[in-house]
């Protein structure tokens, strides 16, 4: 069975961040696909220190296989690459509770950080001595 993406995602990278923009509700397909678009926008960034910013402002929900998909898949893919920090936008505390349990996780590996608005987060992305422009 042929299974089609749900969820958006957009990669951009500001000097040493790779920004992924997120949208919708996802199924593990659209995380497959992240994750191949993705190992290849971060190659530039792989002999350096860099930071990833997700911006999920715009994200719905998840299925429980794309949410173990996005740890265990493309956040491993992020720290194998050599990602040392990560900022993620969410759009209410209702979805900050609903990754809490892999945030908690993930801090344990590299720097990381949630806040409701972008500002903040580009600003600790800053603090952690990553260059943002």
């Amino acid at each position: 069975m042929h299974l089609n993406q749900h969820g958006c995602f957009e990669l951009q990278l500001h000097a040493d961040v790779l920004v992924c923009r997120v949208s919708g509700d996802w199924n593990d397909v659209a995380v497959r696909n992240l994750r191949r678009d993705a190992a290849l926008a971060w190659q530039p960034l792989t002999q350096r220190r860099w930071g990833l910013l997700v911006d999920a402002r715009e994200w719905g929900a998840a299925t429980p296989e794309a949410v173990h998909d996005w740890e265990h898949g493309f956040e491993a893919d992020a720290l194998s690459a050599g990602m040392v920090a990560l900022a993620a936008v969410l759009p209410s505390n209702f979805h900050r509770g609903m990754v809490r349990d892999q945030a908690t996780r993930l801090a344990s590996r590299c720097a990381h950080h949630q806040s409701l608005d972008i500002d903040p987060a580009w600003a600790w992305l800053e603090a952690q001595g990553l260059a943002i422009r």
